[in-house]
């Protein structure tokens, strides 16, 4: 059975959080005014599910550091919403690949794991190939 990446083997070598984030915010802008090829709106979906992914491992190892201090409620209320973002987010990059027939890793887009199937997704996509366990080792 394949399982999913972990999140630093999958974003081992992905963009800065900022950078992404800008990167992320230019393709909104560009689908917004019409001006996005239709096929990156697939690479737009999948790097946004990944941004969302990794803002939400920032914000539950936030929330972990904060848990006794006078800011524990609100870094709670933050990893929570931050995790809901990343999961609606993978969950739109799997409907998307299962009605299109995108996708590119060997997990499938029905699993259960949402999370682990954008990362899968996004190591096959950041390298170039399908992301076997053999090639995540390399």
């Amino acid at each position: 059975m394949t399982t999913a990446p972990t999140p630093e083997e999958a974003y081992r070598d992905a963009p800065s959080l900022p950078a992404e984030m800008s990167e992320d915010m230019g393709s909104l802008a560009q689908y917004i005014a019409g001006e996005l090829p239709a096929h990156q709106w697939r690479e737009y979906r999948l790097r946004h599910a990944a941004l969302a992914d990794r803002n939400a491992l920032l914000a539950v190892a936030t929330a972990a550091h904060y848990a006794r201090t006078a800011q524990a409620r609100e870094a709670r209320e933050l990893r929570e919403e931050m995790v809901k973002a990343a999961a609606a987010a993978a969950v739109e990059l799997q409907e998307w690949d299962r009605e299109h027939g995108t996708t590119l890793g060997p997990l499938g887009p029905d699993g259960k794991d949402a999370c682990g199937y954008v990362r899968s997704e996004y190591l096959a996509w950041a390298t170039g190939r399908p992301n076997s366990p053999e090639e995540v080792a390399k």
